[in-house]
């Protein structure tokens, strides 16, 4: 979510308990894309989550607007600092624009939303807990795995115990319960929350695992879930959300761990492209 968004998404958040699952899956989907939703019909947003329009149109009205048009001035009206920058708007007066530059775009448009509402705190939290654990299990699935593989090998040739889980199933289920209080489990998950990811936290809190999650919504089983989560914006242009901002959230964690102990690490660091050298695999 942006900072214009913020404050009206503070305000759902007493209400989400209570709406029906297709409502929650509207706010959630209307926090991770506030620049979709601002402009699109009730019919095309209900598209989005396999809800009708009239769900949409019901949402609103128990949220307490008079109804969609309503509740779409008011989130438009919100999100208007992000369209108010010509150069990050969608179309960025590029009407012709291709496929490429209109993903670039909407990048920038993530990664200043980003920048607005990071929380330095809450992502050195992680980097503490995980430079101080004695392993740390970070858990996706699907193409967020990628963060997670990234954050796992980057850390590893610094020295780190980072693994990555990213199958589920019988293969999460040993991995998770092997961790104790010492160890640190991170979960990486965007839009719909997968439910194993839900239940490795739920474990992780019942044995008194400590726990984080980067995560695109406060509205996310796993950003409550979790004894700390980081929030960042991920709209997507299409059916997908965007790694973008996420991914610069492992490079600073990385980046984090590297200072913790620089001198640690970069000893690490050359033993391990010692043994790439061994590999026949060279760093230029």
């Amino acid at each position: 979510m942006t900072r214009g968004v913020l404050p009206l998404f503070e305000r759902l958040l007493g209400s989400y308990d209570s709406l029906s699952p297709k409502q929650q899956a509207l706010v959630q989907y209307i926090a991770q894309n506030p620049s979709f939703s601002s402009y699109a019909t009730a019919r095309e947003l209900g598209e989005r989550v396999g809800a009708d329009a009239s769900t949409v149109v019901r949402l609103a009205q128990v949220l307490g607007f008079k109804g969609f048009t309503h509740f779409r001035h008011n989130l438009r009206h919100y999100y208007q600092d992000e369209m108010a920058d010509p150069s990050l708007r969608g179309d960025a007066g590029l009407p012709s624009a291709g496929p490429f530059s209109r993903q670039i775009i909407s990048d920038l448009r993530n990664l200043r939303g980003a920048l607005d509402i990071i929380d330095e705190e809450g992502c050195g939290w992680l980097a503490s807990r995980m430079a101080c654990a004695r392993s740390v299990l970070v858990v996706s699935t699907g193409s967020y795995s990628a963060l997670a593989l990234v954050l796992s090998h980057l850390s590893q040739a610094i020295g780190y115990a980072v693994r990555a889980e990213t199958r589920g199933g019988p293969h999460l289920a040993p991995a998770v319960v092997t961790l104790g209080p010492d160890d640190f489990l991170l979960v990486i998950d965007f839009w719909r929350a997968a439910r194993f990811n839900v239940l490795a936290l739920e474990w992780a809190k019942k044995a008194h695992v400590p726990s984080g999650a980067i995560t695109d919504t406060v509205f996310s089983p796993v950003a409550r879930l979790a004894d700390r989560a980081v929030i960042v914006p991920s709209e997507g242009n299409l059916f997908f959300q965007s790694l973008v901002p996420g991914l610069s959230v492992v490079y600073g964690l990385v980046t984090a761990l590297w200072e913790a102990d620089p001198a640690r690490a970069e000893r690490k660091l050359r033993e391990t492209r010692d043994f790439h050298n061994e590999q026949g695999l060279q760093f230029e």
